[in-house]
């Protein structure tokens, strides 16, 4: 399996770590891994007296020596993280304790400088031991209830990042309850339609199929028994999911 720590130490870039309400302890985790692996010199936006406290009464946490800005108003926390990573190169956005509307909200107001994409979308990367390789699955925390020109463009949105991180040819497995188009499953219609689309526009950097089920999007034994036909079938690397609510669903389910 291909790790997305792998790619990035193999980038040798360093990149500074901007945490919006760093106040949770497993984050905490997680901030002082990528620091062990030389990828990060992070920021810490937050209450500082909490977020001094778990790093204090835990040794396996070596953060005594990172920034931290401290604030405990949530939306002024976000402001600052926005306003960082827009006006700094080599940034990177982590959300912390801050909920997602509070990031996006923060995110919608600086959209100029840090977007140039016809859309705003969310990509969640997961690294699993019963699958072959890393995926990613979006968009299940921005855009609630995609149009198809919504999706095509969250479409693009996705396959951008991975060609960044390493992958030449992503396959793009447009999600449904089924493989098939049923007039009556609105997800199975938008996902045929988007797939026409790119056809039409002779994608070669990426390939897409759908309706594809999450079953036969991701397992090649299913595709064998319902005997399916697709060059992403079985091997996706990014899900497109149909709205916010199944998307948001799995990512819980997968963590949780």
């Amino acid at each position: 399996m291909i790790h997305l720590s792998d790619f990035l130490i193999k980038k040798n870039v360093k990149k500074k770590l901007i945490v919006a309400s760093g106040e949770e302890e497993s984050l905490l985790f997680a901030i002082n891994q990528a620091i062990e692996k030389e990828l990060v010199e992070p920021l810490i936006i937050g209450n500082k007296t909490i977020i001094n406290d778990y790093i204090n009464k835990n040794e396996f946490l070596n953060l005594n020596n990172i920034e931290i800005i401290n604030e405990k108003d949530p939306e002024k926390i976000c402001e600052i993280a926005v306003d960082i990573v827009s006006s700094e190169d080599n940034c990177i956005l982590m959300k912390g304790l801050a909920t997602t509307k509070q990031i996006v909200s923060s995110l919608l107001r600086q959209k100029e400088k840090l977007v140039d994409a016809d859309i705003l979308s969310h990509i969640s990367i997961f690294e699993s031991p019963y699958y072959h390789k890393l995926f990613g699955m979006s968009d299940a925390a921005i855009n609630i209830s995609p149009s198809v020109k919504e999706k095509i463009n969250i479409i693009k949105n996705a396959v951008a990042f991975f060609h960044k991180i390493g992958c030449k040819q992503p396959k793009v497995a447009i999600l449904s309850a089924i493989e098939k188009v049923n007039e009556k499953i609105a997800s199975s219609v938008d996902a045929f339609q988007i797939k026409k689309y790119f056809e039409n526009n002779q994608t070669h950097d990426f390939l897409v199929d759908g309706p594809l089920a999450l079953d036969n999007a991701m397992c090649q034994k299913s595709v064998e028994n319902k005997k399916i036909i697709s060059s992403v079938a079985g091997d996706a690397d990014i899900l497109i999911v149909p709205e916010i609510v199944s998307g948001n669903i799995y990512i819980n389910h997968s963590i949780f």
